[in-house]
Parts: structure tokens; sequence; C-alpha cells
């Protein structure tokens, strides 16, 4: 039994809403899932051998920001004037913070890749998830990664 597990609950992810400007907890936010990385991989099998050879690259690949929330459209970090909705028309290039309980953080710029649909049930909330694709160096909690 792990006595060191942290909850997750409190993980947030702020952004900047104008590229620069300080950053700003988008509201209402439910299940986040922060991008794995990985290493690419590529055969180098010769003629020579009778086992396989592979040569993984230097290269650092992350996956996609995932975000789930509460839609409110009338909320300013959610919003089509000024917040996440502008972002995605505007295909701004931004700052994202993601923040753990423990207080350690990862900041990266990316863009919004994808809007999902607005979940309306008939008895339930209004609900939609945002996929946020990062590039370029990131600050895994102080330390630059990338070059």
């Amino acid at each position: 039994m792990s006595v060191n597990a942290l909850a997750s609950h409190g993980t947030l992810i702020a952004v900047q809403l104008t590229a620069g400007a300080a950053f700003t907890t988008i509201a209402e936010q439910g299940d986040i899932t922060v991008p794995g990385r990985t290493r690419p991989e590529f055969p180098a099998h010769t003629q020579s051998e009778n086992i396989d050879s592979w040569v993984v690259s230097g290269l650092v690949l992350r996956g996609a920001l995932k975000i789930n929330l509460n839609f409110i459209p009338t909320d300013a970090t959610q919003s089509q004037t000024a917040g996440l909705e502008k972002l995605f028309n505007a295909n701004t290039m931004t700052g994202w913070r993601q923040t753990f309980p423990d207080g350690t953080y990862i900041i990266a710029s990316g863009k919004i890749q994808a809007i999902g649909d607005i979940a309306a049930p008939v008895d339930g909330k209004l609900s939609v998830d945002y996929t946020i694709r990062f590039s370029g160096i990131f600050d895994n909690n102080g330390t630059i990664v990338g070059t």
C-alpha cells in the first residue's frame, strides 16, 4: 500500500489569454489528461544480424493536453470574445501552465487543436472537451526540456 500517493483533485490548467500576458486559470475544469512524452524509434536491421535492432531517436514527442470543462459560454475564460474560443478561432500560439496539487508545474507553448462537441444532455450539465497541442521547449518545474 502506497502512503505517498498524491490525489489529483486540484490539478489546474491556466492559459495566457493574450500571448505573453499573465496566466489565468480556466473556469470549471473537470478531468484533465496531461500529455505523456515518447521518443520515436526506427529499425536499423542489417543483413548480417539475425535479431532485430532499433534506434531510439533523441527527438521528444509529446501527446496532447486534454481538458474537460463544464461549458459556461459567458465565462471570460471560455468565451468567443476573450477566452478559449477566441484563441481557437484566431489560431493563437500561447502559454499554458499545468499545476499539480503539490505545486509542481509544467509550462509550455501551444495551440488549441480541437474543440469537441458540446454535450447538452436532457438531465445533466453542459460540457465540452478541448485538446491542446504543444510545440517547442517547455519548463518542467524549473527544468527546461528541449533545445
